[in-house]
């Protein structure tokens, strides 16, 4: 290492080093650095392939994407479920799954990232079922953190939400 390298690292000065096609900067204080060589060539920061958090073929595949939501729904049983709702809770989701008007919504999961499904409108789903006391309680916060271990996520905001009309009527007529 030169002198000027050495002056420069010491001091905390960013220190840029040109070589032919090539730059790297060199800062000491960095505390994070992120290296784009992959084997022997360089690969520019957008152009690295993301993996994604869930399956590729789990939003083509609806008996896929309905066991996800039965898994997720089912965290809720048997602490928050009503005692006349647990021998039925899940037939009851799995009659929710068919309907029509759930069944076109329910596996497009949209923006929604480490998910499946649609997280959201099973959310709002769930706040219907508190309504209609088929769940021991409304209070999202305690929902959430059943469903995801943590009030601090966003579907603590769809468990106060009531589904579109046409899921909240179809629901209703099937729960009675």
């Amino acid at each position: 290492m030169d002198e000027t390298t050495k002056a420069a690292m010491e001091s905390g000065r960013p220190l840029t080093i040109f070589n032919i096609k090539e730059v790297h900067q060199l800062n000491p204080n960095a505390t994070h650095i992120t290296n784009n060589y992959y084997g022997d060539q360089f690969v520019p920061k957008d152009m690295v392939r993301k993996e994604p958090s869930a399956p590729e073929n789990a939003t083509r595949n609806p008996q896929l994407c309905k066991e996800s939501v039965l898994e997720y729904v089912m965290r809720l049983h048997p602490s928050q479920v009503r005692e006349e709702w647990k021998d039925k809770y899940l037939a009851l989701w799995e009659s929710i799954l068919e309907l029509p008007a759930v069944s076109s919504t329910i596996y497009d999961k949209g923006k929604q990232q480490g998910t499946t499904f649609n997280r959201n409108l099973v959310g709002n789903i769930l706040h219907l079922l508190a309504e209609k006391k088929v769940l021991k309680t409304d209070n999202a916060t305690r929902l959430a953190t059943e469903l995801e271990g943590s009030s601090e996520v966003s579907i603590r905001q769809k468990l106060g939400e009531m589904p579109m009309k046409k899921i909240k009527d179809s629901i209703e007529e099937l729960i009675g």
